[in-house]
């Protein structure tokens, strides 16, 4: 597939094959316009057969111009009201190409998607040729015009000024992206889609950027692993495909001892110590930490809450560092706390506590689980070992062998304990997927804990509900799976 380019144009033609001797004769007048080299082809296909109906994205990329002859025939509604045809004038309205309809016989063009009048995107408004000194479409092919060739010759004048203002726009826009990939950078990219209007580098441009951007965010994140900037790549990395990642470093960020014990130190309020002495009960500073608490039950209550402001932490740890700081593992919270409404904090608190009980029930079930999984495991080699020791036995204590007693002795019980032992594998493989589920649930939940904090903090509404549905199904899941009993895995439901 050629591209399309910017300093010639590529044009396409579509018409009714009923139309082809009126094709000809417009072909013939078009190569004044391939002479002027304004043109660099021009492609003619029937609208029966064209392959525009199977692959438009082709289109976009290859033609500049769309030149549509309007009769009867090519007005058909299987053509015109087709997917395709929509399609290609959603091309037309985003500017990847420009659709000119042409009147070369009769027909009721008016109230279809053909008619100048019915405007969609005023600044993209079809352009019928030809047209009268009036601004009135008249058909080629009638007495309105001495000859068809009169009416041809029209169009080809009237659509030159339109072909060079194309051509020019298309020039200006293949300058601007060679420098913008010349230079390959987030700026670039972005002043790029900035100024220039749709056109068939958009989408690349929006890929570079997006990708560019994408490594920026991740490399910072990367070399300065901070609260600041993990969060930073959540909430604007264009793929996030290190999202799961971030949050999991969030999540061991807000449970290093050391952090929060730096945290708590530097502020000496009451939630940094009742945060540290909460998360890390066995913590190598909870008897210091009570002491702490002591002292400042002891002021008086309007200043016990006084916590830094987060910038001066930042400050303070800047100074410390020199060049950078290691955010606090409160960040989250402190925000909640400082940015949010007492009953949203509130419902953090409490939707924090839920996944805490949800977390606790999975561990407990996956558990539950596994000890299911070792006696299905122990009755399976059982039931094979008293296979092996039933043959062993009858082969031992030989008797007179006919047809009905090699059924009774041999193949009825194989089968009966074959069963059993096919029904004990069968249960033992569901109870180490349902085990596999909790296990994976309870460690996602740490970065579903992170994730639900920046929704509230950012108050979106859709993934806090979201989450809150996921968290309530993969609770009723463990409900289910803890009311299961060993019956349960060897005879499903």
């Amino acid at each position: 597939m050629k591209l399309k380019h910017g300093n010639y144009l590529s044009i396409l033609c579509i018409y009714a094959q009923n139309d082809e001797n009126l094709k000809k004769i417009f072909s013939e007048h078009f190569k004044s316009l391939l002479i002027k080299d304004l043109v660099d082809k021009i492609k003619y296909a029937t609208i029966e057969s064209y392959q525009i109906w199977h692959d438009v994205e082709a289109l976009k990329m290859s033609t500049d111009v769309v030149l549509f002859l309007l009769s009867a025939d090519s007005l058909r509604a299987d053509y015109t009201q087709s997917y395709a045809m929509n399609e290609l004038l959603e091309l037309h309205y985003q500017r990847y190409i420009t659709i000119f309809p042409i009147l070369v016989r009769p027909c009721a063009y008016q109230d279809t998607i053909f008619d100048p009048k019915d405007v969609v995107i005023p600044s993209r408004k079809m352009i019928m040729l030809p047209e009268d000194s009036d601004n009135n479409h008249k058909p080629i092919k009638s007495r309105n015009w001495h000859t068809v060739d009169d009416g041809f010759l029209a169009v080809c004048e009237q659509l030159e000024p339109f072909l060079e203002a194309i051509k020019a726009a298309n020039t200006k826009i293949g300058e601007a992206w060679k420098r913008a990939s010349a230079m390959n950078t987030v700026r670039a990219y972005q002043d790029f889609l900035r100024e220039q209007i749709l056109n068939k580098h958009t989408e690349e441009a929006k890929k570079r950027k997006d990708k560019l951007l994408e490594e920026q965010l991740w490399r910072a994140a990367t070399l300065r692993p901070s609260m600041e900037t993990l969060l930073d790549y959540y909430l604007n990395a264009p793929i996030g495909e290190h999202q799961r990642e971030v949050l999991q470093s969030m999540a061991q960020i807000s449970k290093d001892h050391d952090i929060a014990w730096q945290d708590t130190q530097k502020n000496k309020d009451l939630a940094f110590l009742l945060d540290y002495k909460s998360r890390f009960p066995e913590g190598n500073y909870v008897a210091l930490v009570e002491q702490m608490l002591d002292e400042v039950a002891a002021k008086p209550l309007e200043k016990q809450h006084q916590p830094h402001s987060l910038e001066e932490i930042q400050e303070q740890e800047a100074l410390v560092n020199k060049t950078t700081y290691k955010t606090e593992s409160y960040y989250l919270t402190y925000r909640i706390y400082k940015e949010l409404s007492a009953e949203e904090a509130l419902a953090v608190e409490l939707l924090t506590e839920y996944i805490e009980r949800v977390d606790r029930k999975l561990s407990y079930v996956a558990q539950e689980i596994d000890g299911r999984i070792y006696r299905l495991q122990i009755a399976l080699l059982l039931t094979l070992f008293l296979i092996l020791l039933y043959l062993a036995s009858q082969f031992y204590f030989e008797a007179a062998i006919d047809v009905s007693s090699i059924v009774i002795r041999y193949i009825l019980p194989f089968i009966i304990l074959g069963y059993v032992a096919y029904s004990l594998k069968i249960a033992t493989q569901v109870g180490e997927k349902e085990s596999e589920f909790c296990k994976s649930e309870e460690e996602q939940l740490e970065r579903k804990t992170v994730a639900l904090k920046i929704a509230f903090l950012y108050r979106d509404h859709w993934n806090i509900r979201a989450s809150i549905i996921k968290l309530m199904e993969i609770e009723k899941t463990a409900i289910h799976l803890l009311k299961k009993t060993i019956w349960g895995y060897i005879f499903p439901e």
